[in-house]
Parts: structure tokens; sequence; C-alpha cells
């Protein structure tokens, strides 16, 4: 939500400021919201249960972050539960990096 925010208006800012215009005034469009939160959510719910063996303390850092950062987290999800091989929600061990 934040990188989002941050892509779509700091292109903007040379053309505002040669222009005298209000440069920290953003531009939102109700869609573009409503899809960032969509994407949020799921990317704090997909945090909440892949971090259920972490105590409450973790679990709502990882929630807070996947939340705020939404396209970080989800890229860091496909790395490490997709391409390294990793389970959710469970402990794992350095050996499912090196695979036989």
């Amino acid at each position: 939500m934040i990188e989002t925010f941050l892509l779509d208006n700091i292109p903007n800012i040379r053309d505002k400021v040669e222009n005298n215009e209000d440069v920290f005034k953003p531009k939102f469009s109700v869609i573009n919201i409503l899809i960032s939160l969509i994407i949020s959510c799921g990317a704090a719910y997909i945090a909440y249960q892949c971090n259920r063996h972490e105590n409450e303390a973790t679990r709502l850092v990882y929630v807070l972050i996947a939340f705020l950062f939404p396209g970080l987290y989800l890229i860091y999800f496909f790395v490490r539960y997709s391409i390294l091989g990793y389970k959710c929600n469970g402990k794992v061990s350095i050996r499912n990096i090196f695979r036989h």
C-alpha cells in the first residue's frame, strides 16, 4: 500500500514544483484504494496463517509488515515457500534449500 502510493506520486513531484502546485496533495482513486486494501488484507492473512507456530508478538510483526508492504511480502512469500520449498505453518531446516 505504501509502495503503491510512492510509485504513483513520486514521478509527479518535479512537475508539481515547476508548476507551483501543492506537492503533498496526492491524487487518490477509490478503485486504487480498494485494490490496495484487498491485496494488503490478503498478504496479511497469508502472513498470519503461515506464522501460526510463532509467538503472538512475532506473528503481529509479520502481519503488520505484510499489510504495510504487501508487494515486498508477497515476493518474499513466493521465494521462500515456492522456490526454496519451505512449508507454510511449520518449522523447517536449511535442508530444504539443498535438496538432492
